[in-house]
């Protein structure tokens, strides 16, 4: 479950593995804060969020953007709520989420954005009660925690949907496209990055609020950076890589916030995918130089993923792609990156530039608003989600998974079994 804002010009601004991006005014453009709603695709579906921290807020937002604000809204802690309320002041608001499922019958789907370890109970009740599921990822802190949710998923007769926003993310999907079609030539490695200066502490009123509002930093029950964060992007890995790592090394330390806190802030990991292809992730919340990207690394191209925005730097050698000479052209480091924007297609048959034009450039979108777009759809069409519970267990296992990794100091083997559900 992500805790972080949207991309800051910073972040945009700085490099991937090491180099400064020279980013075009149409790219900069895209940063702007508070989208606009948009035209919504349906009627509303009835629904509520459970956790309003920070990233349950986020999701509120994205419910606003699509003029689907929540019936209700829970937390426990009064502060939450608070700042929640002054976002959606026509819903109600419960500190006990029993309440809300028994006061509000008409709610169709519950968004469920409570710390991680308290996923487990949420999910069940909620499934129970009938409501159409969105489970934030990871799904639980233990490998027998995500199981059984996963369990619950595919045994409600209703919608279950992970929070793993980049598997509905319009400019990830639109990169798997290239990535499938065999352009990176030989894949010879990938490297993931996630740079933000950050503490992940919260202050609160007394040392006991205090502790549960910070879950994050206690070992017991936290899956550390990697296995709230890394994941997601690791799962973009195994899915331009089709299946999930073999094995996992990682290596993890407290290098700033000296504050009594159980949790690395700093780490790395190598994991280890079929024909020895090994994905390198690195992140750290003690500096925020390079911000998040993924770069995959073949024999004719690399392609390189940050935010919304994406480049193919291609190899001196690697044969012409008969559409290149149409695409545009931008400076990534000292090298040529063609640009590559999704739903090009569809905008050149518009008569429109991609990228170019402002109403081209997805200045109001990211992972977050497609993944909730997705699922309120799924609902409005009686459709299965894209992506269900069997996908939320491996990016979970594999998070937890090197996690552990950070914590032995040693080499985890990725069971098969380790993804079964049931």
């Amino acid at each position: 479950m992500s805790d972080q804002p949207n991309l800051s010009r910073r972040d945009l601004l700085a490099s991937a593995g090491g180099l400064s991006l020279a980013l075009t005014s149409g790219i900069v453009q895209a940063l702007e804060p508070e989208p606009e709603a948009e035209k919504p695709k349906g009627p509303p579906i009835p629904c509520a969020i459970i956790g309003t921290g920070v990233w349950g807020r986020q999701i509120l937002r994205r419910l606003a953007r699509q003029q689907n604000m929540p019936q209700a809204i829970c937390d426990t802690f009064a502060v939450n709520l608070r700042r929640a309320v002054k976002l959606a002041p026509e819903a109600t608001a419960f500190a006990d989420y029993r309440a809300m499922l028994d006061q509000h019958k008409a709610v169709q789907a519950v968004f469920v954005a409570t710390p991680t370890h308290l996923h487990r109970q949420v999910v069940a009740d909620c499934l129970q009660a009938g409501k159409h599921v969105y489970c934030e990822a990871p799904l639980g802190h233990t490998m027998g925690e995500a199981k059984a949710i996963a369990k619950l998923g595919v045994e409600a007769k209703t919608f279950f949907q992970p929070g793993l926003q980049n598997r509905g993310n319009k400019m990830h999907l639109h990169v798997l496209k290239f990535v499938r079609s065999g352009v990176l030539g030989n894949v010879a490695q990938a490297r993931l990055s996630y740079h933000r200066k950050t503490s992940w502490r919260r202050a609160s009123a007394t040392p006991e609020a205090e502790r549960k509002l910070n879950w994050r930093l206690d070992a017991a029950i936290s899956p550390g950076i990697v296995g709230e964060l890394g994941m997601h992007q690791v799962d973009v890995a195994t899915m331009f890589l089709r299946r999930p790592p073999l094995k996992v090394t990682g290596f993890g330390a407290i290098m700033h916030w000296k504050d009594g806190r159980e949790v690395a802030d700093t780490v790395q990991c190598i994991f280890e995918y079929r024909n020895e292809v090994r994905v390198l992730y690195d992140a750290t919340l003690a500096n925020s130089f390079g911000g998040e990207s993924e770069l995959f690394m073949g024999s004719n191209t690399a392609i390189l993923v940050q935010g919304q925005n994406a480049w193919m730097i291609k190899e001196d050698d690697a044969p012409l792609l008969g559409w290149e000479v149409y695409a545009r052209k931008e400076s990534v480091g000292k090298q040529t990156g063609i640009a590559l924007v999704a739903d090009a297609t569809k905008l050149l048959k518009m008569g429109l530039k991609p990228g170019q034009d402002p109403s081209t450039l997805m200045k109001n979108d990211d992972a977050l608003h497609y993944a909730v777009d997705g699922f309120l759809q799924s609902i409005r069409e009686n459709k299965k989600p894209a992506y269900g519970p069997q996908q939320g267990l491996e990016a979970t296992v594999v998070g937890l998974a090197a996690n552990e990794a950070i914590k032995t100091g040693k080499t985890v083997t990725i069971e098969p079994e380790w993804f079964q559900i049931g």
